[in-house]
This record gives structure tokens, sequence and C-alpha cells, in this order.
């Protein structure tokens, strides 16, 4: 189970669904428990029930079973549970689609190699499946074996951003912070509008594709919570580069203490300093620092969706998720 399973992350997600206007007209959210003989919870189904089919030449969203937080900065989803329980699975998706009178149950961000993901592809009638990406870098024991996992290439990049660095007299710094008050979000929200107001001037060239744009973005908000991106429920962390005082570059993210994993959700650069990479070579010298300290409080590094190439640069790992549309 990942942090987005989580007791605190989905009290967080019930604050962002509670205050919204519109989920009534559109989905009912709830959750539903599978219970043993002993009356002992084995499951919970976290799902959006959507009322009404709003759907064209795939633009829209079916009348179907969805996990709550789609669409929003949970990168991995299923069903809860400590130990998977194929019976109580069955009958807990069959209450759902017999109380709700719904057969099409959509299944997203399911890690691939799960007893939930190969159950639902085994039991139901799959009317369309694809694969996303996300990475995750285990540390290993040593920092030797940790090195040994980055390419040649990679190894390259780091050395010539740091040369870069010095070269031009910049004296750069990173450091972990775990309290984001709301004048840090601020700047850090500020350095990744960076990058996708230039991501909105290469994707939105023509005025149709401005309105486009526009319609997808609003209607989807109709059946999707406005989630604010910084958690407050779940312990947070902040890995922030510095030029003096000046905030360059940072990943910010969540962490499990229990399984040692901080995870990354947001991530940004400062365009004025991509050049000297910031993020990917401190981001190497703070793992390294970790060894060198004999650091064992952080086992894993969870990049989360997508397969960005400093993920794989920095030791990741590729993973799989599935997205199934299952007629049940």
């Amino acid at each position: 189970m990942t942090v987005f399973q989580s007791y605190d992350w989905y009290k967080w997600l019930n604050n962002a669904l509670l205050v919204e206007k519109v989920k009534n007209k559109f989905r009912k959210c709830t959750y539903i428990v599978c219970l043993d003989d002993k009356e002992i919870p084995v499951l919970i189904a976290p799902v959006q029930i959507i009322k009404r089919s709003i759907y064209f030449k795939g633009i829209g969203i079916k009348k179907a079973v969805y996990f709550i937080g789609r669409k929003g900065y949970t990168d991995y989803l299923n069903f809860i549970y400590n130990e998977f329980n194929e019976q109580g699975t069955k009958e807990l998706i069959d209450y759902i689609k017999n109380k709700y009178r719904i057969h099409s149950f959509v299944f997203e961000n399911v890690f691939e190699k799960t007893a939930f993901a190969d159950f639902i592809q085994r039991e139901y009638v799959i009317e369309r499946i694809s694969k996303g990406s996300c990475a995750a870098l285990f540390l290993p024991e040593t920092l030797d074996l940790y090195k040994s996992k980055l390419k040649k290439h990679a190894k390259q990049n780091i050395r010539t951003a740091i040369n870069r660095q010095a070269r031009d007299d910049l004296s750069l710094s990173h450091t972990v912070v775990y309290e984001i008050d709301s004048s840090l979000q601020n700047e850090l929200l500020s350095i990744r509008s960076q990058r996708l107001k230039s991501k909105e001037k290469r994707d939105i060239t023509k005025l149709t594709s401005k309105i486009y744009n526009w319609v997808r973005k609003n209607f989807v908000c109709r059946f999707n919570a406005n989630q604010n991106v910084f958690v407050t429920e779940v312990p947070q962390w902040c890995f922030l580069v510095k030029n003096d005082n000046q905030i360059i570059s940072f990943f910010w993210g969540v962490f499990d203490s229990a399984r040692k994993c901080y995870y990354v959700i947001l991530a940004g650069v400062d365009q004025d300093y991509s050049w000297y990479s910031p993020s990917i070579s401190h981001l190497y010298q703070w793992i390294t620092e970790l060894y060198e300290s004999d650091n064992r409080d952080i086992k894993i590094i969870d990049f989360t969706n997508g397969d960005e190439r400093y993920k794989i640069d920095i030791g990741g790992t590729i993973r799989y998720v599935l997205n199934m549309n299952a007629l049940v």
C-alpha cells in the first residue's frame, strides 16, 4: 500500500471534495467496505459513481465507477487492503454494480504487477487497456552500488553541470525542508508556472486549440475535485536548490516514514538556470551525502508519474501502471 492509499491522503482528498458545490450534480463519492465473517474490514473501495454520461468521440466522461482521486495528484490507485482478497473484491464489485446499476468500471493508475490488476483482467471483460509509466529510485546498500546504477552518459552530464556552475562562479547549495509555509508555496508555484506557460505556448498555437483546451479543462472540473496541490494532512518534504537565497529548482512531495519512501509530486526549475541542470546535479550530490552520513531513513525516492529522462539518469527504475476499462 502506498501513501496514496493511506488514511491521511484520503482525509486531504475529502477536504477537497467537501468544498465542491457541483459534485452531487454529477457524481457520488463514497467508501464501500467489505467485511469478513467476524465483521473485520478486509477491503475498502474509494470510488466515485458518475451518474450521468456526457461523452462524445473520446471527449467527456462515461457513466461508470471510478477511483476517488483520479485526475489529481494521486499517482497510484487501487482498492485499500493489507492482503488482497479475491472473493471480497468480487463481492464488493457486484455490490456496487447492483446498487448503482452500472456495469462499467474504470480502474486507472493501478500498478501492473499486482494481484488486483491480475484479478480484474482475469475475471472481467476488458474493453480497453493502456499502460502508463512511473519511476522510482531504490537506493542500494552502498554508494558504489548506487554509482554502478548510473550510465556513463548520466555521470558525464552530472560532471558537466557541476563544472559549468564552477566556471560561471555559481555557488549553488541544496537543502531539504519539512515545513512548507505559504511564502515558500508561492515561490515554488512561481517557478513551476514558468514550465507550464512555456508548454502552453508550444501546445496552444491556434484559437481553436485555445477554445478546445478551455472547454476540456472546465468540463473535467465538473467531475474531479479541484485539489490544492500542497497537502497538509500528509507529511511533506521539499528538496531545494538555491543560488544564495534564491530558489532556482525544487522537488516537492510527501513521504512515508514507515516505508522510508519519499514521493516526488511536483518539480520545477527556474528557466534562467536550466543550463546548469541544478536539480539533477544536486540531487546526485544529496544522495551521495546520504550514503556518506550513513543515513538509512530514506530507501526509496519515488518520482511517481512519468518517465522523464532525468528519473532514469539518476538511477531510477521504470515501473508501469495500467488503465483498464472493465465490463462487469
